[in-house]
């Protein structure tokens, strides 16, 4: 079996197996790659845009200190997370 299919076969015996509880965070950009799933600054805009908030990705990337840096994406995920929460 192909690599591919035997991750999505995989991640769907896990689904199937836990009720859909499961929650897949994998770095180096394979959930990108392989499974089409948003990277972390397109799964922030994904938020934004859920909530119908007005203010666009780039206002929460330059309060941070490291602008156009990915550190900087888990301080404005923080930011972003306040806002679904509320």
């Amino acid at each position: 079996m192909h690599y591919r299919q035997q991750i999505e076969a995989n991640i769907q015996e896990s689904l199937t197996r836990t009720g859909g509880g499961v929650v897949l965070f994998v770095g180096a950009g394979l959930s990108k790659r392989y499974l089409n799933l948003p990277n972390w600054k397109e799964l922030i805009e994904e938020m934004l845009l859920l909530i119908e908030h007005d203010m666009p990705l780039d206002y929460y990337m330059q309060l941070t200190d490291k602008t156009f840096l990915d550190d900087d994406l888990v301080e404005v995920a923080e930011h972003v997370a306040e806002l679904v929460h509320k």
